[in-house]
């Protein structure tokens, strides 16, 4: 759970083929940028996409660049519990407060999944817990955007804020941001002591 199944694909571009059937030419283009994917097991029960977005040039043109809807229409293919194409896809349009929340982070995490048959086990425990440690170390700001009210709850716990709500048609976008939880480390810290 520590260590992504998959790390700075920028590397080597065929391991992640081996992990999951996709293709991100797109964000390989710039080697400054890399993906993180987490799993709690092999079998990638729950996952977790994180995209390094300190490039703050390059992050505008993931969101401005169909080839990003591409690439998780292709995961959605692999992983038949994704929901939040559509939604992602109307982010990427419409969503420009979106594009001044990433330039304040290092990191976006875009998808937090746990299959249907294993909801209740666990899983997005597991699999946050160590990341936000090694981000509050590091000093590491993330940014989300979720359309479920629901969520935002979950996120919260895991020391998210809503920083907007934005509407389109229908459609709610929860933007969450989580900065460092400084007070946490001093806590680990002292008691190591």
């Amino acid at each position: 759970v520590n260590e992504p199944q998959y790390k700075s694909i920028t590397k080597n571009t065929q391991k992640i083929k081996q992990l999951i059937k996709i293709q991100t030419s797109q964000l390989l283009q710039n080697k400054n940028n890399s993906i993180e994917i987490y799993s709690t097991s092999d079998k990638l029960k729950s996952i977790i996409i994180l995209i390094n977005c300190r490039d703050k040039r390059y992050t505008k043109s993931i969101f401005s660049n169909k080839k990003t809807i591409n690439l998780f229409s292709k995961i959605k293919k692999h992983f038949t519990f994704f929901q939040t194409l559509k939604i992602l896809s109307h982010t990427i349009k419409t969503n420009n407060i979106y594009k001044n929340l990433i330039k304040k982070s290092d990191y976006i995490l875009y998808e937090l999944v746990v299959d249907e048959i294993h909801i209740g086990t666990n899983q997005a425990n597991r699999l946050l817990t160590p990341i936000l440690h090694k981000f509050d170390t590091e000093r590491l700001t993330v940014a989300l955007n979720t359309h479920r009210a629901s969520n935002t709850h979950i996120y919260e716990h895991f020391g998210f804020r809503i920083l907007n709500i934005q509407t389109h048609q229908t459609v709610k976008n929860y933007q969450m941001v989580r900065r460092p939880q400084i007070k946490q480390i001093r806590v680990v810290e002292n008691n190591l002591k």
